[in-house]
């Protein structure tokens, strides 16, 4: 009669009688939950996505299971929990309880999130280019404008205009642009690309040229092609605004033309040449041919007499000397270049040149000093050796001296003998030579310093010792110089008792000679060592007592 839970109950029964004696029984009572639990969702939600947000946090009240038995589990099988963003569009939320028996019970409802924000486009600012060259317009190019919204997908296009990398007129374009997200929220922007035509038109004049005088005349009958224009946009205007038309008669002399060239957005460009008449008949002149003659005797020059002509078909024209000496003048030793000018009233002109070379075939004369002997400078290898020059005559001023041995005087001369060479070269190439020489001796001995005496206690077990000293090296006003040993044992050897003498000799390249010598004193200081046998204790044999 009592209330038995979900679940297996074991019932035991055992009977006693007076004698103590004792019996049981047992059996099971199992009640099974059959009653499933209950679970309610709430109603659908219908909500706008955040600003800026493709979706929404939504919270909800979760849903708890009621049942016959306590503790059912509730769980979500699909969607979002509470609180979580939502995406834009419907989103099933579904969620089921089960008791412990496995009775089950499910529920759900929709979360639907609108997306009412529209997209967003920003065009360039407008843009203002010139026309390309040559053309009456630009190809432009920009970066197309593209939409942004709070949910992908939105699609951007152009609704108006050429689009990026087109040819635009000259003039002013609306591009416009639209973006519509995948709600149908629309958005548009536009800008405008201006081409301005500032290309000036171009025009081509003929070039500079230059034309004969008409025969007999101060000038002559011109005539040229008007000069070429183009424009990117129109057909230009052209004016002639200085000058001379063409087939009109021009005078000698140089005459500037100037045109001009006016588009229809008043660009405005041009060009001038200048048309050059000459008198082309020219005077002649003539000039004496090349000549070459030998200097007067014991002078630097020769004299010499020319004669030079001139014709023209015009009356007064002028014959000037521009260089070089006169007829009948003293002509320096070399080549004198002489040039002469005609010029006619018109300005034509002819020139000739010749040249008159003299020659120098006297050779100069050169005195070298006396040989020289000198010992060198003390503490030195050489000395300076003061001399004169070598004197030079010569009937051209300024002969060239030269040094041949490429010593010279007052400079260090090292221990030795060299011949000086001077040469003596005139303008001409005649030359002459003299020599001498200069002996430097080296008399300074060469000196050498030996280390001081000393006195050394023997090594340790050797019968001496083992000395190590600096060798001397003697030095000597001039490189070259040899030291040697010429007595004794060398740094490093086993020096014996008593002294030993060292001696050194140095000798320079000149033959010249210094020596030293020290003396190595070795005294034996070390005790002789005597040894005597251990302590000993011996039995004695019981023979005897001892």
């Amino acid at each position: 009669g009592s209330i038995f839970p979900v679940g297996t109950v074991n019932n035991l029964f055992f009977v006693t009688d007076a004698g103590g004696l004792r019996d049981t029984c047992r059996f099971f009572v199992t009640v099974l939950d059959v009653e499933p639990p209950v679970v309610n969702c709430q109603a659908d939600i219908t909500i706008a996505a955040d600003l800026g947000n493709c979706g929404k946090n939504v919270s909800y009240i979760t849903p708890v299971a009621t049942d016959n038995c306590p503790n059912p589990s509730t769980i979500l099988d699909s969607g979002l929990v509470s609180g979580a963003l939502f995406p834009v569009g419907i989103t099933n939320v579904v969620y089921s309880a089960t008791d412990a028996s496995g009775n089950r019970d499910t529920c759900s409802f929709l979360v639907t999130v609108t997306d009412e924000e529209k997209p967003s486009i920003t065009c360039p600012a407008n843009i203002t280019v010139n026309a390309d060259a040559g053309q009456c317009g630009a190809v432009v190019i920009y970066i197309p404008p593209v939409g942004i919204d709070n949910c992908t997908a939105a699609n951007t296009f152009q609704s108006a205009g050429n689009g990026p990398g087109a040819f635009f007129p000259v003039g002013g374009t609306a591009e416009r642009y639209v973006v519509v997200d995948s709600s149908g929220n629309v958005d548009s922007c536009s800008f405008i690309i201006t081409v301005i035509d500032n290309q000036i038109p171009t025009i081509t004049c003929p070039a500079n040229f230059t034309v004969s005088n008409d025969s007999g005349q101060c000038g002559a009958v011109v005539n040229f092609q008007l000069p070429a224009t183009a424009d990117n946009c129109d057909t230009p205007q052209i004016a002639q605004n200085r000058g001379i038309s063409p087939g009109s008669f021009y005078p000698v002399g140089n005459t500037l033309n100037r045109f001009l060239v006016t588009d229809s957005s008043g660009n405005v460009d041009s060009c001038q040449f200048v048309v050059t008449v000459q008198d082309t008949e020219l005077p002649v002149i003539a000039c004496p041919n090349d000549t070459i003659i030998p200097n007067d005797q014991g002078t630097c020059s020769a004299v010499f007499n020319y004669l030079v002509t001139v014709s023209d078909n015009c009356p007064n024209t002028s014959l000037t000397r521009s260089f070089g000496p006169l007829s009948g003048a003293a002509f320096n030793v070399g080549s004198s270049n002489i040039r002469y000018i005609a010029v006619d009233p018109y300005g034509n002109r002819d020139t000739c040149n010749f040249q008159v070379t003299v020659q120098d075939t006297q050779p100069p004369v050169i005195t070298c000093p006396s040989n020289i002997v000198l010992p060198s400078a003390l503490g030195g290898c050489g000395e300076v050796v003061p001399y004169t020059l070598p004197t030079v005559v010569d009937n051209c001023p300024n002969p060239a001296v030269n040094l041949l041995s490429r010593r010279g005087p007052n400079v260090n001369y090292p221990v030795g003998v060299y011949t000086e060479v001077y040469t003596a070269t005139d303008a001409g190439g005649n030359v002459d030579t003299c020599s001498f020489t200069v002996e430097i001796q080296d008399n300074e001995l060469p000196t050498i310093v030996c280390p001081p005496n000393v006195t050394l206690s023997n090594d340790p077990g050797l019968c001496g010792a083992v000395y190590t000293y600096t060798p001397p090296v003697g030095i000597d006003n001039c490189t070259g110089a040899s030291t040697v040993q010429s007595a004794g044992l060398g740094s490093g050897s086993l020096f014996p008792l008593n002294s030993v003498a060292e001696s050194f000799i140095v000798t320079d390249s000149s033959g010249n000679q210094d020596s030293c010598s020290f003396v190595v004193t070795v005294i034996d200081i070390e005790d002789p060592v005597l040894s005597c046998p251990n302590d000993t204790t011996i039995l004695s044999t019981g023979v005897v007592c001892g």
